[in-house]
C-alpha cells in the first residue's frame, strides 16, 4: 500500500496517493507572533522599508496619490494603517485633498459609503475615495498591449496619479 497524502484546498481536501517508494516531507512556516500594534508596526515599516526610499521621500508637495486599498472581503486592517500612511504624506507635504482611495475590488460588489467609512475609520471624512469598476472603460485608462495581443487597462485614477500607495493583503481566492 502507497503513502497517503490530504491537502487542503479551501473548505475541501484533496487526498493523494502516493508510491511506497516515494519519500516526501511536508514543510510548513514557522509560527510568528503577530504585531502588538499595526500602527506601531507600519510606523517602523515606513521607517524602514526594503529596497526602496522611504514613502515620505517619494511623495512631494502638490503631488497626486492614489491610495488603493482591499475591499470588505479582505483581512487587512486599513482602519488601523491609513491613518500612520496619511501622517507620512503629511509629513512630506502633500494634502489631503490630493490623496484619493481606490477601492481594489476586482469583480466584486462596489463598497458604500458606510461600508468604506467602516473601513479605513475617521480618515474618510476628508479624502475622496472611489470604486473601481472594471467594467466602465471611461474610467480606465489603456496602458498598451501585451506581446501576447492583450489589452492593459487600468483605473484611470490610479494611472495618472504621481504616486500610488497600496494597502491590502494577498491571500487566494477560493471559488
Amino acid at each position: 500500500m502507497g503513502q497517503v497524502l490530504n491537502l487542503p484546498w479551501g473548505k475541501e481536501q484533496i487526498v493523494l496517493n502516493l508510491p511506497e517508494s516515494w519519500r516526501f516531507a511536508i514543510l510548513e512556516p514557522s509560527t510568528l507572533p503577530g504585531a502588538a500594534s499595526a500602527a506601531d508596526e507600519t510606523r517602523r515599516s515606513l521607517r524602514e522599508p526594503i529596497g526602496c526610499p522611504r514613502l515620505r521621500e517619494l511623495a512631494r508637495t502638490g503631488a497626486k496619490v492614489a491610495i488603493v486599498i482591499d475591499d470588505v472581503s479582505r483581512p487587512t486592517p486599513v482602519a488601523l494603517i491609513l491613518p500612520v500612511v496619511l501622517e507620512e504624506l503629511t509629513q512630506a507635504g502633500v494634502r489631503r485633498e490630493d490623496v484619493t482611495l481606490v477601492t481594489a475590488l476586482g469583480v466584486h460588489r462596489p463598497m458604500q459609503e458606510q461600508e468604506m467609512a467602516q473601513r479605513v475609520g475617521g480618515a474618510l471624512a476628508d479624502l475622496r475615495w472611489e470604486n473601481h469598476d472594471c467594467n466602465d472603460l471611461g474610467r480606465l485608462a489603456f496602458l498598451g498591449t501585451t506581446q501576447r495581443g492583450t489589452r492593459v487597462l487600468i483605473n484611470k485614477t490610479v494611472a495618472q496619479a504621481d504616486l500610488v500607495v497600496s494597502i491590502g493583503c494577498i491571500e487566494p481566492e477560493y471559488n
